[in-house]
């Protein structure tokens, strides 16, 4: 894969790196971060605008878009990664320090200050990236090609701001994106069976009944309750007195170091959960009927309705 960033001058109108900075040294560290961002776009929408920008010839209108806004996480965290790695030297006599006499390397908290603000800056751009394509994404058939994007597509709830609907993720695409193996499985393994044929129809969301959309907007409650169950049992997300922290996508240079839960409060956390998950599959199960037996009014009965 080219890199989307051909010398060091246009890397410093995103970040403000030294002139002495050498571009060849950090040109692998710029590869690894495209890789990175490749895996929430796909490399084919990564590589076709990096051939662009090699070619010399002058971006269009939707490449000067992309370009504009996918640098923004790829800088920074290159950066970053670069940052942490510069401070030694690898050499035949093993890891040596890059100080000298005239030189001094930075403070251990001068450093991290450093690292979080590359980060941040990065996670915001990624998030702004993610934004943008999802508006665009007509002008961008390389993204809605990939796996990528076709993976979020295969579900009842396919976007940050639906699952915000029923909890709360303030939009966030890369929580989302985070949340999505507990999303898939619980929605393999406890909606999928609970709608039984129900769920092509809602899955194709296309000319819906009152009593579908109905449906539809249960389910996704019912799932939403779910995926965030199984993700704090499987540990993906934390709960700290920040929030909900996820942890799959801020471990990746992540120079911080958080606490886990407590046992207390997430057992609390699981109960409240695991309630909420509760009703709303047993509201769903009050939108079916039961195909096999006229009557009954419930497609699931007892206990298995919950599944967990």
């Amino acid at each position: 894969m080219k890199l989307i960033f051909k010398d060091l001058e246009t890397l410093r109108k995103v970040v403000a790196v030294n002139a002495d900075l050498s571009f060849e040294n950090l040109a692998p560290y710029l590869h690894s971060a495209q890789l990175f961002v490749a895996r929430f776009v796909g490399e084919a929408l990564v590589d076709g605008l990096a051939t662009a920008v090699f070619s010399n010839a002058n971006l269009n209108q939707v490449q000067q878009a992309l370009w504009d806004r996918i640098r923004v996480p790829v800088a920074n965290l290159a950066t970053a990664k670069y940052a942490r790695f510069k401070n030694v030297m690898i050499t035949d006599a093993g890891v040596l320090r890059t100080s000298s006499e005239q030189q001094k390397d930075a403070f251990e908290w001068q450093l991290s200050q450093a690292l979080a603000q590359l980060q941040e800056e990065a996670w915001q751009g990624l998030e702004y990236l993610l934004r943008f394509l999802e508006e665009k994404k007509a002008d961008y058939p390389a993204y809605t090609d990939s796996a990528e994007y076709a993976t979020h597509q295969a579900s009842l709830i396919r976007s940050a701001q639906v699952f915000s609907r029923y909890y709360f993720i303030a939009d966030s695409r890369l929580t989302f994106w985070s949340l999505q193996s507990c999303l898939r499985a619980a929605e393999a393994r406890v909606i999928r069976p609970l709608l039984g044929s129900v769920y092509a129809t809602l899955l194709a969301e296309a000319n819906l009944s009152d009593e579908q959309t109905l449906q539809l907007d249960g389910a996704r409650r019912a799932l939403a309750y779910e995926t965030i169950s199984r993700a704090l049992r499987e540990r993906i997300v934390e709960v700290t007195d920040a929030g909900v922290q996820v942890n799959a996508i801020s471990q990746y240079t992540l120079s911080r170091h958080q606490t886990p839960a407590s046992d207390i409060r997430l057992q609390q956390t699981l109960a409240y959960i695991d309630q909420q998950a509760a009703a709303a599959l047993a509201d769903l199960a009050g939108t079916l009927t039961d195909p096999t037996t006229p009557g009954s009014g419930l497609g699931v009965q007892g206990d298995k309705i919950i599944a967990f």
